[in-house]
């Protein structure tokens, strides 16, 4: 897969400004860090095993070319890397090649590469430069920009990191062709997740590039990869550390981190944020807070994308356990992005018994996920064996009682 052109994307941040490059392939890198860092004289990729293979050497040569010597250090593989063991091994590896504050970390791979050299870009030295450098569809259009990094803990993910925004961002849309179905399904899970944000052109324009995208044709996907930034930009710009309009963001994230968690990180991030997508349409039409038919639409719109969603059975306590430790508590409600009865986003706040109901809503979608349109009525999916409504949660702290769910 191969781009006609560079795309270019700013995201606004004053001072903290970056561009976003989606460029053809990695023989970009290296000029455009050289344009963007003139001073650089050495540059550490980071990266994982599958990533550095069949691309590292690529990097390694662009960097050369334009007068920058690369260090290569791998980092281990999967969403287990995001642990503070291997960021502490990481801190030690990078000093050890003698690190210097002017010196950029390069974050060559997907999500975890991006989240976990992120951090250690944002605590090395109290701060170097950082050029994310995304390989997979999901880190392209969502995880690499914005400057959210960091690590997960056996009490949730994420829960320790910070806002550190890259000085650079090169997303080498060539790489797509090494990313196996189940990674672009991903990407195209969060793709879909801002098409719904953004409104019903946008919508629209995914629909009428479905099957553009099913085959493979570069231009679209370049330009589908380039409206993603370009929203994703604008919100951070309005909203960097996330005390609006931002947390939107997490759409279908409650409940996809959730079951990323109840699985141990087994499941790409965007297929569980497109279950969470489905779960909290579900039962936020069921509680009146949503449109009825959006379940069923987003059904339609991940077969019409090639996204394949597997069957899961985890039960609501589980769900719950890990819904009551987000990081998107606020005093005593859980605040849970969602598409409202109007269409367009909204927060709703949810109390302990509303936690507990979208937990139970949600092991029943996750059993079927393509039946979600029917979830408050097929028999099957309110079997009272896949799911325990009154079970007490375990090994977490229940939510204290509130008001019934709200917009704020």
């Amino acid at each position: 897969m191969t781009a006609p052109a560079d795309v270019i994307v700013d995201v606004e941040l004053g001072a903290r400004s970056y561009p976003v490059h989606v460029v053809a392939a990695l023989t970009r890198l290296g000029p455009l860090l050289r344009q963007r860092l003139p001073g650089a004289r050495r540059a550490l990729i980071c990266g994982p095993a599958p990533v550095l293979g069949p691309w590292g050497e690529a990097a390694c040569a662009s960097l050369r070319a334009a007068g920058v010597e690369p260090v290569v250090v791998e980092h281990p593989d999967g969403e287990g890397a995001k642990q503070i063991s291997v960021w502490e091994g990481m801190i030690d590896a990078l000093l050890s090649h003698g690190l210097r504050r002017d010196e950029p970390l390069l974050a060559l791979g997907g999500g975890v590469t991006g989240d976990l050299v992120g951090f250690c870009a944002a605590t090395a030295l109290r701060g170097v430069p950082l050029v994310q450098v995304p390989t997979s569809l999901l880190a392209m259009v969502d995880s690499s920009v914005g400057g959210k990094v960091g690590l997960n803990t056996r009490h949730g993910k994420n829960l320790v990191g910070a806002f550190y925004q890259p000085t650079l961002v090169v997303a080498p849309v060539a790489c797509l062709a090494t990313l196996p179905a189940l990674h672009r399904s991903s990407g195209l899970g969060e793709i879909l997740k801002h098409a719904l944000l953004a409104g019903a052109p946008a919508l629209a324009a995914l629909d009428a590039a479905a099957p553009a995208l099913q085959g493979g044709q570069a231009g679209a996907w370049v330009e589908l990869i380039a409206a993603q930034v370009r929203f994703k930009a604008g919100v951070v710009a309005r909203d960097e550390h996330e005390l609006g309009e931002r947390a939107l963001l997490n759409l279908g994230h409650t409940v996809g981190h959730a079951v990323e968690a109840a699985r141990g990180g087994a499941l790409p991030h965007g297929i569980c944020v497109a279950l969470g997508l489905l779960a909290e349409a579900a039962w936020a039409a069921g509680a009146g807070l949503g449109p009825a038919a959006l379940p069923a639409q987003l059904a339609q719109r991940f077969q019409a994308l090639g996204i394949e969603l597997p069957s899961l059975m985890i039960d609501a306590p589980t769900l719950f356990q890990y819904m009551a430790h987000d990081k998107k508590r606020a005093r005593a409600t859980l605040q849970v992005p969602i598409i409202g009865a109007e269409g367009g986003p909204l927060l709703a706040a949810l109390d302990e018994a509303a936690v507990h109901d979208l937990a139970r809503v949600s092991a029943q979608v996750l059993a079927a996920p393509l039946l979600a349109a029917s979830v408050l009525t097929d028999p099957l999916l309110t079997d009272p064996l896949l799911t325990d409504p009154g079970a007490a949660p375990r090994g977490a702290p229940p939510l204290p009682p509130s008001a019934p769910p709200v917009a704020p």
